[in-house]
């Protein structure tokens, strides 16, 4: 098995992140895209994507970790997605499909852009109010929120966001 030393994406974006090139962020972005259709390829849904369950090796290239809750052929998870990472309209009931992976890929690619969890700042109840929010009043219509009116909440990110990069 190989040494990961550069530890999980979310420690290390949290002590890197003003050194994290655009051109790496971008690359990270693709690595865990590229695992997930991998994954999907076989029928296995990893249920938990997060920063957290990324490492990074001596190249800093992202390798997907804990397959602990997996979904393998449609079988029941031991763990759902994070607040942040959780589709708004996630069925606790049935059986969990791709969708919900992909919802997760789009938070943890904010993440890697931003160096912020979605809504960060919101405690995670208000963030689940939000989410159900957007769901019912633009989703279910087929339209779909700009990130930039995503990081409109989050206080963290300067009014120059990105101009520097």
């Amino acid at each position: 098995m190989e040494y990961l030393e550069n530890g999980n994406l979310r420690d290390y974006m949290r002590h890197n992140h003003q050194t994290i090139t655009p051109l790496l962020r971008l690359r990270w972005a693709r690595e865990p895209a590229e695992a997930l259709t991998v994954l999907h390829t076989v029928d296995v849904m990893h249920c938990v994507l997060s920063p957290r369950n990324f490492l990074l090796d001596s190249d800093l290239h992202l390798k997907i970790s804990d397959f602990g809750g997996a979904s393998l052929c449609g079988s029941e998870p031991s763990a759902t997605p994070a607040t942040r990472f959780r589709h708004p309209a996630y069925d606790w009931n049935a059986a969990p499909v791709f969708g919900d992976d992909i919802f997760s890929l789009g938070s943890l690619i904010y993440f890697i852009m931003t160096g912020c969890y979605p809504y960060e700042d919101i405690p995670s109840n208000e963030v689940e109010k939000l989410y159900e929010l957007l769901s019912k009043s633009m989703c279910s219509k087929g339209q779909f929120p700009l990130v930039h009116n995503f990081m409109k909440y989050n206080t963290r990110l300067g009014r120059n966001f990105g101009a520097s990069e």
